[in-house]
């Protein structure tokens, strides 16, 4: 089969595919309603001129190289003395972050924690702490707080999507995978299409066989298929009975067989009638 057949058959089992990748949302979805909410608390910080230099503004370079203090291990240094917090610099240092506002010489700092009120205030002593580290510097620039950080009205809602986009990708390509696991573990012929292309030659088809397996196949699941090819104006052309018990019937010394034809079927009930002889050895 060509590898646009084989896609085109993998991509027919799209409930699978489909089934899966709501599943992997959904597990996502479970994942996050388990996780520990985590709370964002954001100052700004307004880089300025010296008054005698009010009319050119900060270079860019410089005000990029302040959000990197402003959210790295100097302000976090400054933080864990501040608050006499009992974690170690490198973890707060993994709570903030900082960068400019496009367009201005503001520096926008973002400080996480597990609780509002925490966030808010690691969030104020970064700033500070980036205050203080300013004043030792030799520059003629100056710094000021000008939005203070707050306690959030709630929890980081801003990774959800993410992770619900990402558990829908999973799934997707699991899904896929599954899909032509089946498709390969499939060896029916279900097209003519496929028929011809294994068999090499064109396909004739004058009616079906209806294959039964001894001791699997149940009544109902034969009146049923009889009657699935009858709705679609099929010929019944006979049956096929496999599996069947050869060591019984040799021990019993007598066969039996049965079968249903064209001529054992009402066109108008699709019911089949069964027939059948005995020969004794």
């Amino acid at each position: 089969m060509s590898r646009t057949g084989r896609l085109s058959s993998v991509f027919s089992r799209w409930p699978t595919i489909l089934a899966v990748t709501v599943l992997g949302i959904l597990v996502a979805s479970f994942a996050l309603s388990l996780a520990t909410p985590h709370y964002v608390a954001q100052a700004d910080v307004l880089i300025s001129p010296a008054e005698k230099q009010s009319t050119s503004a900060p270079a860019e370079r410089t005000v990029a190289s302040f959000a990197e203090v402003l959210g790295g291990r100097t302000a976090a240094s400054g933080v864990v003395k501040d608050l006499g917090l009992g974690r170690s610099i490198r973890s707060v240092d993994r709570d903030l972050s900082a960068s400019v506002v496009d367009g201005t010489t503001v520096l926008r700092l973002s400080a996480t924690s597990t609780s509002a009120d925490e966030s808010a205030r690691i969030g104020q002593a970064a700033a500070r702490s980036f205050l203080a580290w300013l004043d030792t510097q030799d520059t003629t620039l100056s710094a000021s707080i000008v939005s203070n950080a707050v306690p959030p009205a709630g929890p980081s809602q801003a990774s959800h999507g993410l992770w619900r986009v990402l558990g829908a990708l999973i799934g997707l390509v699991a899904g896929i995978g599954i899909a032509a696991a089946r498709q390969r573990a499939d060896h029916s012929i279900r097209t003519p299409a496929e028929l011809e292309e294994i068999a090499g030659a064109p396909s004739i088809s004058d009616g079906a066989l209806l294959v039964v397996r001894h001791g699997q196949t149940g009544r109902e699941a034969v009146d049923s298929a009889v009657t699935r090819i009858h709705a679609v104006g099929g010929r019944l052309l006979g049956t096929v009975l496999t599996m069947a018990p050869v060591k019984e019937l040799s021990r019993t010394g007598y066969g039996y067989g049965y079968g249903y034809g064209p001529e054992y079927f009402s066109r108008t009930t699709g019911s089949p009638r069964t027939r059948g002889g005995s020969r004794r050895g």
